[in-house]
């Protein structure tokens, strides 16, 4: 069986705090690392906390972790040409 974590950047976590949790996660042996692809979090879609986005928040993970997997649970609208540089860079 392989076990991995699920965060929300929506959540307001920093870049500091997702890298910590993720190495945590990779040194106690889980697999695999997911997070959530929001542009914003808040009450009712208000946006009132930073949100990091899901492709570029992987891109550095992918640099910070050795072994575990990374990835998004899901993909929310993005533009084409934004997608695109994302998805390229991961």
């Amino acid at each position: 069986m392989k076990l991995g974590v699920i965060i929300s950047p929506s959540a307001g976590w920093t870049y500091a705090e997702i890298r910590g949790l993720a190495q945590g996660a990779e040194k106690s042996g889980f697999d695999s690392f997911w997070v959530s692809d929001h542009f914003f979090g808040g009450p009712g879609g208000t946006p009132d906390r930073n949100c990091l986005e899901a492709w570029t928040l992987l891109a550095a993970l992918a640099r910070d972790t050795k072994r575990t997997s990374t990835g998004p649970t899901g993909t929310t609208s993005h533009l084409p040409a934004t997608a695109s540089s994302s998805f390229a860079t991961v």
